[in-house]
């Protein structure tokens, strides 16, 4: 009867850390992340977009969008900025475009859920009347430990 009430036992905890569907539930982890490059775009409005970046081909892609903005050839507003992705990945934000200055976006939190990363973002602006008259486009660049999970920015 011992053996079948610690079998038992041991089953129990081991289901418990499971769903419906089989898969182990995990707690939430925070992910440790690290600024590659914060700022505003001024130049003509992009998109507001997010970006999952695991090549240098990704990028140099992103940084081509970025860059584009400005309308210069050549110009490179993350000239000397590089990141390893055989040991990382960058998240970016480009926030919508304001007529003028005063806002900024921050990646706030990196969380991995065991399923998939959630990001979490800040949208501030400084008080009415303290702001400039160059329209802007905030962004943020992070960069985490190499994951091939999906990433939710919210």
């Amino acid at each position: 009867m011992k053996k079948i009430t610690m079998f038992a036992l041991f089953f129990a905890a081991l289901t418990s850390c499971q769903d419906d569907e089989g898969t182990v539930l995990t707690e939430p982890v925070t992910v440790e992340f690290t600024a590659v490059q914060q700022g505003a775009l001024s130049g003509e409005p992009l998109d507001a977009a997010n970006f999952v970046i695991n090549t240098s081909q990704e990028w140099n892609a992103f940084k081509s969008v970025a860059n584009s903005a400005y309308g210069i050839a050549g110009y490179d507003v993350f000239e000397g900025v590089a990141v390893d992705f055989e040991q990382y990945t960058a998240l970016a934000v480009i926030d919508q475009w304001w007529g003028n200055g005063g806002y900024s976006v921050q990646i706030t939190s990196v969380i991995d859920n065991g399923g998939e990363i959630n990001v979490g973002i800040d949208h501030a602006s400084v008080e009415e009347g303290n702001v400039t008259s160059v329209h802007c486009q905030p962004f943020h660049v992070i960069k985490i430990p190499k994951t091939t999970l999906p990433v939710v920015f919210e």
